[in-house]
């Protein structure tokens, strides 16, 4: 198991947008493993967050700053342009799916599978 967590150091770079990497998802299987259901949506809504933040979430670009954004105006005042993804779908929005996703798995199997409990 540390060879695992040494190897996973260091994955994703730091800064970078949407980073996910294999210590968190064991960190976060080994604590609530006892609770299956909760687990099992926990990392259902952990998956609908990097598949959607990372293909149909906007992505915009500041020219001003020359920098990767979320948000349009950037910081800095200048309209960005979108470079993939919905504009209408930003960062809450995905959140908002995650999370609703999580919540709906760990509800199904919750009801559906009471040996589970």
């Amino acid at each position: 198991m540390a060879n695992l967590l040494r190897r996973a150091r260091g994955s994703a770079p730091q800064g970078r947008i949407a980073g996910a990497c294999a210590v968190g998802a064991v960190a976060a299987a080994v604590g609530v493993a006892g609770f299956l259901p909760v687990a099992l949506g926990g990392c259902a809504g952990a998956l609908i967050d990097s598949l959607a933040g990372a293909g149909v979430q906007a992505l915009r670009w500041c020219p001003h700053c020359e920098r990767a954004c979320e948000i349009d105006p950037h910081v800095c005042g200048t309209p960005t342009v979108l470079r993939r993804g919905f504009a209408w779908l930003g960062n809450d929005a995905v959140n908002a799916l995650a999370t609703l996703t999580g919540a709906l798995v760990a509800g199904i199997l919750w009801t559906a599978l009471p040996m589970m409990r």
